[in-house]
């Protein structure tokens, strides 16, 4: 949800977002998006991912002491799970802003305020 806001708070404003797109087809301007959004959603899926772990590790060990036969188990297929399901959000959410940003006219992109 947040990337998708992200990118439309960034294609909102076709000048700013004209300038690096310049020179690109519409195919390469879509396809740069998407690829950024894969990145940025890769990113936070797996920090948010390894922060999960370390705190759950944290909060076990703390708690450890006083829950007896507490052991750390991961369930490795439903992280990697969580990632992709992550990643694929973020591509959805790139789709709309993609597609608006491989719209805008070069002379609308560099037009002066």
């Amino acid at each position: 949800m947040t990337q998708g806001r992200t990118g439309a708070i960034r294609i909102g404003s076709p000048r700013r977002f004209g300038a690096p797109c310049l020179g690109l087809a519409r195919a390469q301007v879509t396809r740069m998006i998407r690829w950024e959004a894969l990145i940025v959603g890769a990113f936070g899926a797996t920090l948010g991912t390894v922060l999960g772990i370390f705190l759950g590790w944290a909060l076990g060990h703390t708690l450890q002491e006083t829950v007896t036969g507490y052991t750390l188990v991961l369930p490795w297929g439903r992280l990697a799970t969580g990632i992709a399901a992550a990643m694929t959000i973020a591509l959805l959410a790139s789709l709309w802003p993609a597609r608006k940003a491989s719209r805008v006219a070069i002379t609308t992109a560099t037009s002066a305020t």
